[in-house]
């Protein structure tokens, strides 16, 4: 396994040795530059605040609660002399995301022995993993873009919660399962999703002990079952009242007040039209599916228009959402019919899904449309569910020849998945080519030419910067008088 570690820190460092040299970009600049908890004195008044320096009972604060993502930056700053120094920040979220490579893989070593998943001579199915987690351009914003070290920090926490659980699991000390609890708390300190690190230890030990369950059930009453697993329920239910009273927790520090955004952060959620919000948020999960699988389109922002509305049912972009559902439907039926490894795709979609569901929109409306950076730990569901698959589709085929030919396709993918890491890296070294990037992908985004008009104006070229300023105007316009439309709308219903 020492030479997989050698590997794993390879593929995951080479895509951005070469860019690191890089400046404070986007969100950096308010969440590190202008925000005095970075470069104060006081380590206490982190706590206080949101990520972005406002008081986070205010009204106005945007509710992210991150302290101990602030205290690294902070960190970074003392390190340097109290000099902020973009290339050491950089460096940091580096290493980070190494140590995060490098603690997955252990990780997927537990879930498939957990699994009792039957390994070919032909590949390492944890490995195959890790080496397309190493290297998939979606990381590139938590790697690149400084303030998504909250993510790869918040990542971290969530696996060594489980892997503090997975020992509680296996009968050592009740002590584990606490330092879970703490490991699972500490990531939401890091970032928010944090607390989905305990949904997902709840599945894995309801998965792991399905076999056996299913097994009692033809040989015990239920009584004696009952008691056979009553630490495992007792875990569980110690498990659910620390979900509860970390929620509780959340909302206190929150001062009970839900964040508010505004429409043009996410106009989905802001739409009178139950149709119309349903079918764009389904789509956004569809964009979400589409940019682990082919991640060909990278935007640092997708709000603004990015997406437009799906406002009927004419709208071509319905055809993606049915063909997602039935794709779910398919592997739902196979997981079901299937006698092979129905636990480690139940585990694997579950750390796909699970860690998603605080930037579903489903339980409340998040700041944003699309954001790569949250797709951080669901990937790591993702590069999992295709290695298993993968080795499924090694083991049936019979030609030795085949078989080779099928993993040399795949290295060729993790090779152009780190090609287009460090590609998308150089991208995010400065301002002028991260907000010219967006244009290919975004061009009705009314926020990515604004920001490029302020680059332009930056570099005294004021022809192009009047342009892309009109624009911007040109694109939100409509918009403003739209939303104008619709509150006067409610007004007069109301």
């Amino acid at each position: 396994m020492f030479y997989q570690q050698l590997i794993v820190v390879f593929l995951a460092g080479i895509p951005y040795f070469l860019s690191l040299d890089g400046e404070f970009v986007f969100d950096d600049t308010e969440a590190i530059l202008k925000n005095n908890d970075v470069t104060s004195v006081s380590w206490s008044e982190p706590f206080y605040h949101d990520f972005w320096g406002s008081q986070i009972d205010s009204s106005l604060s945007h509710k992210s609660y991150r302290p101990l993502t602030i205290l690294s930056f902070k960190l970074n700053y003392l390190i340097n002399r109290r000099q902020l120094s973009a290339l050491q920040f950089k460096i940091t979220n580096l290493v980070l995301h190494i140590l995060c490579c490098s603690l997955l893989l252990i990780i997927y070593k537990i879930i498939l022995n957990k699994c009792n998943f039957k390994h070919s001579s032909c590949m390492d199915v944890g490995f195959s993993a890790i080496m397309l987690f190493s290297t998939h351009p979606i990381h590139v914003e938590n790697v690149s873009g400084i303030v998504g070290r909250a993510d790869i920090l918040a990542a971290i926490s969530f696996f060594l919660s489980f892997l503090m659980y997975d020992k509680a699991m296996n009968g050592q000390s009740f002590g584990y399962l606490l330092i879970s609890l703490l490991f699972s708390g500490t990531s939401m300190l890091f970032k928010e999703n944090g607390i989905t690190a305990l949904g997902f230890c709840t599945v894995y030990e309801i998965i792991a002990k399905m076999k056996f369950i299913k097994r009692d059930l033809k040989t015990h009453n239920i009584n004696d079952i009952r008691k056979k697993y009553n630490t495992s329920i007792s875990r569980l239910f110690i498990v659910l009242c620390a979900i509860a009273v970390f929620l509780y927790l959340r909302w206190m520090v929150m001062a009970g007040v839900k964040p508010v955004f505004k429409s043009t952060d996410n106009p989905a959620a802001f739409t009178n039209n139950s149709f119309s919000r349903i079918a764009t948020h389904n789509y956004i999960y569809f964009i979400n599916a589409l940019l682990l699988v082919w991640p060909q389109w990278s935007c640092y922002d997708w709000s603004m228009g990015c997406i437009p509305l799906i406002q009927d049912y004419s709208d071509f972009r319905i055809l993606f959402i049915i063909s997602l559902y039935a794709a779910l439907c398919l592997f739902g039926v196979y997981i079901y019919k299937s006698r092979g490894p129905y636990r480690i795709l139940i585990l694997s979609t579950s750390l796909m899904i699970i860690p998603f569901l605080p930037a579903s929109n489903i339980f409340y409306p998040v700041g944003f449309v699309v954001a790569e950076r949250i797709l951080y730990i669901p990937s790591a569901g993702y590069c999992l569910l295709v290695a298993v698959g993968l080795q499924k589709i090694i083991v049936r085929l019979k030609s030795l020849v085949l078989r080779k030919l099928t993993l040399y396709l795949f290295y060729f993918v993790v090779l152009i998945y780190g090609l287009k890491s460090a590609q998308r890296s150089f991208e995010w070294q400065n301002e002028f080519k991260l907000f010219t990037s967006a244009l290919q992908v975004c061009p009705f985004n009314a926020k990515v030419h604004y920001n490029i008009a302020k680059v332009a104006d930056a570099k005294d070229n004021l022809t192009w910067a009047m342009e892309e300023y009109k624009e911007a105007i040109r694109q939100i316009v409509p918009r403003v008088l739209s939303s104008n439309e619709q509150f006067c709308k409610f007004v007069e219903e109301s």
